[in-house]
């Protein structure tokens, strides 16, 4: 974890003396984030101390009644639940099963996300356009396989932009380039973890600038 301060040199000589502050998700605990209702942390949830499966299902009801008329938006903040869950390191496996079997009660939230229809649509697209090229049954599965990929690939792009746009949106021009310049999966998701916890614009940028080299 980043310490403080960061400081910038130029030839020996110091530039910017930055004292911040860290954030560290692991060490909050989930079940006070819920019982104060600081519900614009409950995406984050997965990533804190003392999560289970119930009390992930209360922060969803919560999010429901409180998104009750922007589908979308809530549709949004469950797919964020279910990126840090499937990425945090915090919850045991046995956990993380009963966690994710409570969050399908919720799947019809994950179906109406804008973001999971538009990129279904056009996996499904170009995997049918690559069967009908190649003209096999092999080739019609092999190219929704691709499609399929390359989809969830572009939603995580989407999300990397979407993230970084709304806690610096100086640092959006460069967040689409990285995104661009990156298309491995596992890659992409340790990127928006890391963007998501670092403490400042300064963090965010390092790790943008050299995702691209």
């Amino acid at each position: 974890m980043a310490r403080p301060p960061l400081s910038i040199t130029s030839q020996n000589k110091p530039v910017l003396t930055f004292v911040f502050q860290t954030f560290p998700l692991f060490r909050l605990n989930a079940k006070k984030m819920v019982q104060r209702r600081h519900t614009a942390l409950y995406p984050l949830l997965p990533t804190m101390k003392h999560v289970n499966a119930d009390l992930m299902e209360q922060a969803l009801r919560e999010l429901a009644e409180l998104y009750q008329d922007e589908k979308g938006k809530l549709a949004e903040q469950f797919v964020w639940m279910r990126v840090f869950l499937d990425r945090t390191t915090t919850v045991k496996d046995v956990k993380r099963e009963q966690i994710k079997a409570r969050l399908n009660m919720f799947e019809q939230l994950f179906n109406e996300s804008p973001t999971i229809q538009k990129i279904r649509e056009e996996s499904l697209g170009e995997g049918l356009q690559k069967g009908r090229q190649e003209g096999l049954q092999e080739g019609l599965q092999k190219g929704l396989q691709k499609g399929r990929q390359e989809g969830q690939i572009l939603a995580l792009q989407d999300l990397l932009v979407t993230s970084v746009h709304a806690r610096y949106p100086e640092l959006a021009v460069l967040a689409r380039t990285s995104a661009s310049r990156c298309d491995q999966m596992d890659a992409l998701k340790l990127l928006i973890l890391q963007v998501m916890t670092a403490p400042n614009a300064v963090a965010v940028r390092r790790l943008l600038e050299a995702s691209i080299v």
